[in-house]
C-alpha cells in the first residue's frame, strides 16, 4: 500500500497536480493542511483517487477536522496539520500526542519542511511543501508506502523545475 503525500499547497495547485498525474499508479493521495480548498479542488479533478485531508492553520472556517486517524495497509496512519502540536518548536508534543492515540505514524504538515523521525517510537512524517519550500531549493513531497510485512515507510522528495524528483531520504 503506497500513498502520496502531499501538504501546504496554499492555493498554488500545479505541482500536487503534476504529481498526482505522475503518480497515476498510487491511488491514495494525503493532503495535510493548507488549504482544505485545494484538497477538496484536487479530490474533484482525480475523482479515481483516494483522498484523505485534513484543516490546517489556515483554514479558518473550515467544518474539515484538524486531526483524522486511516487505516493503510493494517496501519493506525493519524493524520494532522501540527500547529496545534506545536511543531515548529519540537517535535516532543506531536509524538506523545502520537503515542497517547496509538498511532503507528503521525503525518503533519505546517513547518514546511521535510522530516522523517523515529527516534521516539513513533514514525513522524512531515512531507513539505509541494508549493513554498522553506529548507530545499525545490518544493517537496512524499511517499509513504506499508510493506505487506507492515512496515512503515516514508520517502521524501525534492520536486524539480523540469518535472523530476530528487530523492532527499
Amino acid at each position: 500500500m503506497r500513498a502520496l503525500v502531499i501538504s501546504d499547497t496554499h492555493r498554488y495547485l500545479n505541482n500536487a497536480h503534476n504529481l498526482i498525474e505522475k503518480y497515476s499508479d498510487i491511488n491514495t493521495v494525503i493532503h495535510l493542511g493548507d488549504l482544505v480548498d485545494d484538497a477538496e479542488k484536487l479530490k474533484a479533478q482525480f475523482k479515481d483517487r483516494q483522498f484523505y485531508y485534513v484543516a490546517g492553520n489556515n483554514d479558518f472556517y473550515s467544518s474539515v477536522p484538524y486531526e483524522t486517524m486511516i487505516a493503510l495497509g493494517g496501519k493506525k496512519i493519524l493524520l494532522t496539520h501540527g500547529h496545534r502540536q506545536r511543531v515548529n518548536y519540537n517535535f516532543l508534543s506531536i509524538s506523545l500526542w502520537g503515542r497517547e492515540k496509538e498511532a503507528d505514524a503521525v503525518l503533519f504538515g505546517h513547518i514546511h519542511q521535510p522530516v522523517l523521525d523515529e527516534s521516539m517510537g513513533i514514525v513522524l512524517f512531515n512531507p513539505g511543501s509541494i508549493s513554498l519550500p522553506r529548507s530545499t531549493q525545490y518544493p517537496t513531497y512524499g511517499i509513504l508506502e506499508v510493506t505487506q510485512s507492515g512496515v512503515i515507510r516514508c520517502q521524501a522528495y525534492e520536486y524539480c523545475a523540469d518535472g523530476g524528483s530528487k530523492q532527499l531520504f
